[in-house]
């Protein structure tokens, strides 16, 4: 929502449509899914985080394991399974608890 444009390179803003990577009322608050929120998380609206299932954090930087949290693009029971969202996902999905890759809408296959 709040984002148009053919690759939604536009929009994140309070009423008036921010350039990428910038959000909240006056376009004002710096934020990318990479960098800011780790791969692990999409921006808000408001240029803060929202993280994906299984990590948190304010800029979703801990979590992904089994039980216990592993550190950025480790999975899996003993965070043993590498997996990144750009690098492994393609970008166009998001890494298991596991390593492997859940697509977004629209995608398949293992990558």
């Amino acid at each position: 929502d709040g984002f148009f444009g053919a690759h939604c390179e536009t929009g994140g803003g309070g009423g008036d449509p921010c350039v990428k990577d910038m959000y909240a009322e006056g376009c004002t608050a710096p934020c990318s899914m990479v960098g800011t929120c780790n791969d692990e998380g999409r921006c808000r609206g408001d240029g803060s985080c929202s993280c994906f299932d299984g990590f948190f954090g304010a800029h979703c930087e801990t979590g992904g394991g089994g039980g216990d949290p592993c550190v950025k693009d480790m999975y899996a029971e003993g965070c043993t399974a590498p997996c990144s969202m750009v690098g492994t996902c393609n970008d166009e999905g998001r890494c298991r608890g596991d390593g492997s890759c859940s697509c977004f809408d629209g995608f398949f296959g293992a990558h």
